[in-house]
């Protein structure tokens, strides 16, 4: 890890010989998403989808600096997980959603997408607004199915 390492360093991940998606992981610094058996570990992305019994990841050297060729984990998700995006951008855990100054009694509307990117269902609660905004609609059902928004 160091300067000379790349920020930008692709995993590409196929599903037989068919590329799904690549991320870009930077090797400058050190590996801090979450703890497993003493080992920290970094999220690359959100979950894809393999239609194949081949699952492949490639990660090249054509980035911009050096590549170190890491250990990678790959999960299957099974139970619900929550993605939510505003206005087309990503939310991320324990994030905040900046509404912008605006006049007095002129509104400022949000939408919020949430997927489910997990192989059960979902089950939405309720939505609850701090004091001075006011909720256009909620969500249209209570239970999100897999691959849903």
């Amino acid at each position: 890890y160091g300067r000379a390492a790349a920020t930008n360093a692709p995993y590409t991940i196929f599903s037989d010989a068919t590329p799904v998606d690549t991320f870009r992981v930077s090797h400058q610094t050190s590996s801090n998403d979450f703890l497993d058996d003493g080992t920290w570990w970094e999220y690359i992305g959100d979950p894809v989808e393999i239609d194949s019994n081949i699952l492949r990841v490639l990660l090249s050297d054509n980035a911009d600096g050096i590549v170190y060729a890491d250990e990678i984990r790959i999960i299957r998700v099974v139970d619900p997980v929550i993605k939510v995006e505003v206005d087309g951008g990503t939310v991320e855990d324990s994030g905040a959603v900046d509404f912008e100054d605006t006049i007095t009694g002129a509104p400022v509307v949000k939408t919020f997408t949430v997927t489910n990117f997990g192989e059960r269902n979902m089950a939405l609660g309720g939505i609850n607004v701090p004091t001075g905004f006011s909720l256009v609609s909620g969500f249209g059902d209570t239970n999100l199915a897999p691959g849903a928004s």
